[in-house]
């Protein structure tokens, strides 16, 4: 590790201390592994991997479709209880939306779909 390169130090969660990410091309300093703590959550949560850069556009946030890999975890009161994976499923929707003409009659509903977090 070089001198730059040393991670910053955190405090201790559920007895854990922070290490170093593994390579990746993580954005975090440090991270927690293996810390067991469930959080009260119960929900779902997309996860998506392979951006298709053609689909970019400079406007709110990218849904799921436009992503080669899809998952979608499950958790019950913090716990994961399902896991999917929908990558099959967007493939269909990037067909459908590829066969749709642009959204210039409807522009206040595509901004609103842009910067809206839920799926």
């Amino acid at each position: 590790m070089e001198d730059g390169d040393a991670p910053r130090s955190g405090p201790l969660i559920h007895g854990k201390s922070p290490t170093s990410p593994r390579e990746g091309g993580t954005l975090f300093d440090t991270v927690y592994r293996n810390v067991k703590l469930p959080l009260n959550y119960s929900g779902g949560l997309l996860i998506a991997r392979g951006f298709i850069e053609e689909l970019y556009v400079h406007l709110g946030f990218h849904p799921a479709w436009k992503y080669e890999q899809v998952r979608e975890l499950v958790f019950t009161e913090g716990r994961l209880s399902e896991r999917f994976d929908r990558s099959a499923s967007m493939a269909e929707i990037r067909r459908l939306m590829a066969d749709s003409p642009e959204p210039t009659e409807n522009m206040i509903e595509f901004i609103n779909q842009a910067f809206d977090r839920r799926y």
